[in-house]
Order: C-alpha cells, then sequence, then structure tokens
C-alpha cells in the first residue's frame, strides 16, 4: 500500500472522501485485504481533522452475523489492532450464556415492530421536559459496551446496526461493509 504523504494525514483536506466498492467473487481475498488496509492506516497515527477537532483514525468493519465478526477480531488482533464486536439488544450476552444484551427483550421486540427508535423510546426518554432513564441503563450490557468499544480501532458490526441507532462509539472515519447488506434493511415486505 502506498502512503499518502510523508506527515501526518488530514483526512478534511482531501475531499471528496473516497469511496470504493469491489464486486468480486467468493474466497478471493477481498476481507483479508480490507483487513491488511485498514490495519496499516491505523498503524501509521493518521490523524483526522473534523472541523477544529483532531483524532485518531478508527474503523467500522459491518458483516452478516456475530460470528464472523468474532473471526475478524482474530484477524486485526493477529495484526495488533485493537478491536471488538458491537452486538445488538436481542443478541446473546457473551459474558452471561442464556441471556441478551438488553435485559428488556420482550419490549424492545415490542418497540422495534412498532418502528421507533428503541435508545430515544426506552432506555433515555424525555417527554415535556421530563425525563426517564430505563432503570437497567447503567447494568445494561448493552449499553456497557459502547463506553468498552469506544477505545478500540475497529468496532465490527451485524448489516443489521446500520440500520439502527446506536449509543455512541466514538468518532469513525471508516466504514467496510463486507458482503451484501442491503437486506438487513428490510422492514414489514
Amino acid at each position: 500500500m502506498k502512503k499518502f504523504c510523508d506527515g501526518p494525514f488530514i483526512a478534511a483536506d482531501y475531499l471528496p472522501r473516497p469511496i470504493g466498492c469491489a464486486s468480486v467473487d467468493v474466497g478471493v481475498g477481498k476481507t483479508d485485504a480490507a483487513v491488511g488496509i485498514i490495519s496499516q492506516l491505523l498503524k501509521q497515527s493518521i490523524v483526522c481533522k473534523h472541523r477544529d477537532e483532531q483524532s485518531e483514525l478508527k474503523a467500522i468493519y459491518a458483516v452478516p452475523t456475530h460470528k464472523l465478526g468474532q473471526e475478524l477480531v482474530q484477524r486485526f488482533v493477529a495484526r495488533d489492532v485493537t478491536a471488538g464486536v458491537w452486538r445488538g439488544r436481542l443478541a446473546d450476552n457473551p459474558e452471561k450464556p442464556g441471556e441478551k444484551m438488553c435485559l428488556k427483550p420482550a419490549e424492545v421486540e415490542e418497540v422495534s415492530e412498532r418502528g421507533l427508535p428503541i435508545q430515544r423510546s426506552m432506555c433515555r426518554v424525555k417527554v415535556d421536559d421530563i425525563h426517564y432513564t430505563c432503570e437497567h441503563f447503567q447494568d445494561c450490557p448493552y449499553q456497557m459496551q459502547a463506553d468498552l468499544l469506544s477505545q478500540v480501532d475497529v468496532v465490527i458490526v451485524t448489516h443489521a446496526s446500520l440500520f439502527y441507532e446506536m449509543p455512541s462509539i466514538g468518532r469513525r472515519q471508516i466504514l467496510v461493509i463486507d458482503e451484501a447488506f442491503w437486506s438487513a434493511g428490510l422492514r414489514g415486505v
């Protein structure tokens, strides 16, 4: 991979932002190539400028399943890049088998079926200057992962997460979507 410049790379200086798309057969090595390129970029201590703020380059990598996400974590770790998997509210909690990431899964399903934003409908709600916070908010595995994952270089999400509001995991300048993702966004079809 070629280096962009000798000094720090300032993303805002190179507009429009680069967008790439590759449609290639299965087994050619697209994922390994993407992991390699992202790892190299992150290791170059690239600085990104957004308005008056500067931050280190970080990435989101979207895959179809959590299982593939865990496999990608291992690929990044093997390249000395920190990575972690973001899990949705109804995903299994890897720390507590048999439990979901949200401690109110039935309510999450109901709110989701109505097409409402879960974070603003259940977790933290403001109605007429009255604030409501879920009683599990401070202990919620779903919410707690945001603090942990905001520290890693690469957050790996499932395709479904691309279509839902998430708590902040910090500014991310790279987005890679591996494999077809559009069907994860279909609702009510």
